[in-house]
């Protein structure tokens, strides 16, 4: 993957990537304000996949040129080379101001690339933040917006990359064994809370059935001609929860099944 990106092939340096849409919210403004700094403080390459704005896309093309053996930009749509990224890199970089769900990041986990990613929206969701030894989570996360965290998540991943090997290739294994699929727990807890929730539903209707109290009309319903029979009017019905919609309509016309077609019972 080094070679193929035009960088030197060096074992030991760590290859961090990016495979996105080279657009504002995706938090490459954070990366643009650290990146010279992280690759001058730090023995480490980055490769850059995607298209986008301009501005970004010309900012990544003047920082390969001027740091031509720790950084390769790779302007284009290629879904093949995005593949061997995620499969051959070492550290996945997801700075996004804002994820509703996001899918790189679970990519990485999946070919064994260790994700450092904001803490925001999905990206919390699915990658919670290990310690400096890279037990107790997945990756590695900062939670405010700015820079100097983002370096700060970097650098703590690096630091398990070069001072723990074992610890880092264990962190690796524990993210590829992970199912985000949707035939797992997802699966599973929708159908808790659809149940869940239709029980509940059930309680209530139940509850406000009990609730129901019904006002008899002036003369019995046998005396009232069917010419006469209102059932929108004449049949008062109330109930004590008013909360209740369409329960008195029901009613009505339960009575007015009694009434014509000899049902034996009001329900």
């Amino acid at each position: 993957l080094q070679q193929e990106g035009g960088l030197p092939v060096k074992a030991d340096s760590p290859l961090m990537v990016m495979v996105t849409r080279l657009a504002g919210h995706k938090g490459l403004d954070l990366l643009c304000y650290i990146a010279r700094r992280l690759l001058w403080e730090e023995k480490c390459q980055l490769l850059i996949l995607g298209t986008g704005e301009a501005q970004y896309e010309t900012f990544f093309k003047d920082l390969a040129a001027e740091y031509p053996e720790q950084c390769a930009a790779k302007i284009t749509f290629n879904l093949k080379l995005a593949s061997r990224i995620y499969a051959g890199a070492d550290i996945y970089l997801m700075p996004s101001k804002s994820e509703p769900c996001g899918l790189s990041q679970m990519n990485a986990m999946r070919y064994g690339t260790v994700p450092v990613v904001h803490a925001t929206g999905g990206l919390k969701d699915t990658v919670p933040p290990c310690d400096e030894n890279g037990e107790g989570g997945l990756g590695f996360t900062f939670q405010s917006y700015n820079a100097d965290d983002f370096l700060g998540a970097i650098k703590r991943c690096l630091g398990l990359y070069k001072n723990n090997p074992e610890g880092f290739k264990k962190l690796v294994k524990t993210d590829m064994d992970q199912d985000f699929g949707w035939d797992n727990k997802p699966a599973k807890r929708y159908m808790e809370l659809a149940t869940s929730e239709k029980q509940q539903k059930a309680n209530r209707r139940m509850k406000d059935t009990n609730d129901l109290k019904i006002v008899r009309p002036p003369v019995l319903i046998d005396e009232i001609p069917w010419y006469q029979m209102d059932i929108d009017g004449d049949l008062k019905l109330e109930c004590e929860n008013e909360r209740i919609r369409g329960v008195e309509e029901w009613l009505r016309k339960a009575l007015f099944r009694r009434k014509y077609f000899k049902a034996d019972t009001l329900f």
